[in-house]
């Protein structure tokens, strides 16, 4: 099986080619709605810019776009710099200044590549490991008890909301079930289990 790699933050790098700046911008993100918004948010950082070329991959979803440059000049590049390296649920979008040169489809292809590379290059990746998202409802008086149990269980709190009863995020192994929560007796009661994807130090 071919280990995936996930990103845990946003890196920014700058060419510039025949007077042509591109802005390669390569960020974590799980879900296209997530993705539409962070380019939405770099559209307004970077205003002036002619094209906002991109591309994406969410589990089994991919996407590239050359946002007006000739077909298959940058969103093809951007997207193969995410597939060679096996990255999951990361966006990268390269953002073109117009210098006044032509570059040609050959070498703007090129400079499409050698941007989404360069910014990948400055990138931390951290091995995707699959895991099991568990929410539960606890009792405030086995809170304590609770936080020792996922410790020594070795797993990771990612949430922790208190309220009434106190909501907990926790990621557990995928072979989880909340029968090896019965020894609390129903002061922790499980509410919602989903897979995910935890970015292993």
């Amino acid at each position: 099986m071919v280990n995936k790699y996930i990103l845990k933050e946003t890196y920014v790098n700058e060419i510039e080619v025949e007077k042509s700046k591109f802005f390669g911008i390569i960020f974590p993100i799980e879900t296209k709605a997530q993705f539409d918004n962070v380019l939405e948010k770099i559209k307004k950082d970077y205003p002036k810019a002619t094209h906002y070329c991109y591309a994406y991959i969410i589990d089994n979803d991919k996407k590239a776009s050359d946002n007006g440059e000739p077909s298959g000049t940058a969103g093809k590049p951007i997207l193969s710099i995410l597939e060679n390296h096996n990255l999951n649920k990361t966006g990268l979008v390269v953002v073109r200044y117009f210098g006044g040169t032509l570059l040609g489809a050959g070498r703007l292809t090129r400079t499409y590549s050698l941007a989404a590379n360069e910014v990948f290059k400055i990138a931390h990746l951290y091995k995707a490991v699959q895991k099991t998202k568990v929410r539960v409802f606890l009792d405030i008086d086995v809170y304590d008890k609770f936080l020792n149990y996922l410790n020594k269980m070795h797993y990771v709190v990612i949430k922790t909301v208190f309220n009434d009863k106190i909501t907990m995020d926790f990621l557990a192994n995928v072979d989880f079930e909340k029968s090896s929560l019965d020894f609390f007796l129903n002061k922790v009661i499980v509410v919602g289990e989903i897979p995910y994807e935890y970015a292993e130090e």
